[in-house]
């Protein structure tokens, strides 16, 4: 497996660390950029990331302005939005992976609100396959009741808006204020980002749709899941709800897809891809 790490630089100058790992086969043949959740960098991906270049995978993974490895490199940090991770960030990796993999199958793999925001990435016409794990429209009704009670109060202190997204949003390190404030104002909405966004290129997106979510997970409930994919037009879509019983496992939550005690969704991830056909990319 060879590691390589980059730069790029957004349309609005802003530096994007990203990093690609070719396979051990060293084919081309497909490509997996994964996009990740707020508040959680590409180091969190890493075990993913090893499993599928042993598989033939190539992958990429980045961090957004505010996060991981992208924050030292860029100094004003207090006004990033989660649209410019969307049509700045997200939308830079996309066209490079597409330019550096002319031929190869692109499959873009969306974290959490990754996959509410993939949209709004112009570049997001490139890819061949889209996959969404614990992604569902961010939409205050759709909570458990005790999120929900202490978002309302976030609605009259601004102090506390900030501790509930600190405190109820999935990441493991610190948000910034401005992210963390534009979630919050999206939730108040009956169709979340919805409400301030069009969704035209969403329901442009032609491609296989792979959903994975999880029982345990207070991010994604069934509602907000189905809010969510009602704005993507798939050329097929496979809905897999889990339970960790069903895995053998106790939980899986909102992000331990993602960890190796879990490699058995991976495998469903996999065999999805293989089984699934491309039949037509984005069209206008």
């Amino acid at each position: 497996m060879k590691s390589n790490e980059h730069i790029l630089r957004t349309r609005d100058g802003r530096l994007i660390a990203f990093n690609l790992k070719i396979s051990d086969s060293g084919g081309t043949g497909r490509v997996l950029v994964i996009a990740p959740e707020v508040g959680l960098d590409q180091q969190f991906y890493q075990p993913l990331t090893n499993w599928c270049t042993t598989r033939g995978i190539n992958v990429i993974t980045f961090d957004y302005r505010s996060q991981g490895q992208s924050a030292p490199l860029n100094h004003q940090q207090l006004q990033d939005t989660l649209r410019q991770w969307a049509n700045q960030d997200l939308d830079v990796v996309l066209g490079h992976a597409r330019r550096r993999f002319p031929e190869g199958e692109l499959i873009l793999l969306a974290h959490g609100i990754s996959g509410e925001i993939a949209g709004m990435a112009a570049s997001i016409e490139n890819i061949d396959y889209l996959v969404l794990v614990s992604s569902a429209l961010h939409v205050r009704q759709f909570w458990p009741w005790k999120t929900r009670v202490f978002a309302a109060m976030g609605g009259l202190f601004t102090p506390v808006e900030r501790i509930w997204a600190r405190r109820f949003l999935p990441g493991e390190k610190k948000m910034p204020s401005h992210v963390a404030q534009e979630l919050y104002e999206w939730s108040g909405y009956h169709d979340g980002l919805f409400n301030i966004f069009p969704d035209n290129n969403y329901r442009r997106l032609n491609v296989p749709l792979l959903t994975l979510n999880f029982t345990d997970d207070p991010y994604s409930p069934q509602k907000a899941v189905d809010k969510l994919l009602g704005h993507y037009c798939p050329s097929g879509i496979k809905r897999m709800r889990i339970r960790p019983a069903d895995m053998a496992q106790k939980n899986i939550g909102h992000n331990g897809f993602f960890e190796p005690r879990n490699e058995k969704l991976w495998t469903l991830m996999l065999d999805w891809l293989r089984d699934t056909t491309v039949e037509k990319r984005y069209f206008f």
